[in-house]
């Protein structure tokens, strides 16, 4: 069994040591190797780890990440969104006080004979208190990236795939998420957050910062396709 954990103190390869019965973590830094060797294998967080962490570690690799995600980073450089983070003081929203990976499925018509699984990653916000998490979910796309940057983060492995038409619940189950998956779903949604607070006034977009019910959270996704294809 190997997996790639993310630290507060830095980006590991872990595997399961059979003789020992435990799971043993090498720095990546510490070995040879391109960040890409470790895209496909599956991911695990550290609990309390903030979105500010994962990119110190990411942008030590600001060349191969700029080269393999350049489709997430919409021609924004590392160095400029790395300047942006530094800048960012940490302020935060009453809104949101927590960052979730999740994957949203959705089940759309195809054809008269099969139907179309889509599985789309998303970074979203929620609001915790006592442990009990509420069932808003805010996108971040009109969020300034102060108010989140230092929230912590973490992965859902749960997902649910829904009818678009009628928005009935078709199946749930577990999911995993991979290395790549996780870095190029932030970085899409820094990217995205940076487009519309830089260049697009909210007023003019059709993006809502939340809370959203399912056919919203369906219809933010066109509505991403639309903004990032101008």
């Amino acid at each position: 069994m190997q997996k790639v954990t993310i630290k507060e103190d830095g980006i590991y390869f872990s595997y399961w040591e059979e003789d020992n019965v435990e799971w043993v973590d090498q720095n990546i830094k510490e070995v040879d190797l391109p960040l890409s060797w470790y895209l496909s294998y599956p991911v695990k967080m550290e609990d309390g780890l903030t979105l500010r962490q994962i990119l110190t570690h990411l942008f030590f690799y600001k060349e191969q990440i700029e080269n393999i995600f350049s489709n997430a980073l919409y021609s924004i450089t590392c160095d400029t969104m790395h300047d942006i983070i530094v800048a960012s003081n940490g302020q935060s929203t009453d809104q949101i006080n927590h960052l979730y990976l999740f994957k949203i499925g959705e089940i759309l018509p195809a054809s008269e004979e099969y139907q179309l699984i889509r599985t789309t990653p998303v970074l979203m916000g929620v609001y915790i208190e006592n442990e009990v998490e509420s069932e808003n979910v805010y996108s971040l796309s009109s969020f300034p990236i102060e108010d989140w940057i230092d929230l912590p983060i973490s992965i859902d492995y749960f997902m649910e795939y829904i009818d678009s038409e009628s928005e009935e619940l078709i199946m749930n189950g577990l999911t995993t998420w991979h290395f790549f998956e996780v870095i190029h779903t932030v970085l899409a949604q820094l990217s995205v957050t940076l487009r519309i607070t830089e260049t697009l006034p909210v007023s003019n977009s059709k993006i809502k910062s939340g809370p959203l019910t399912i056919s919203e959270l369906l219809g933010w996704l066109n509505e991403l396709d639309r903004i990032l294809l101008i």
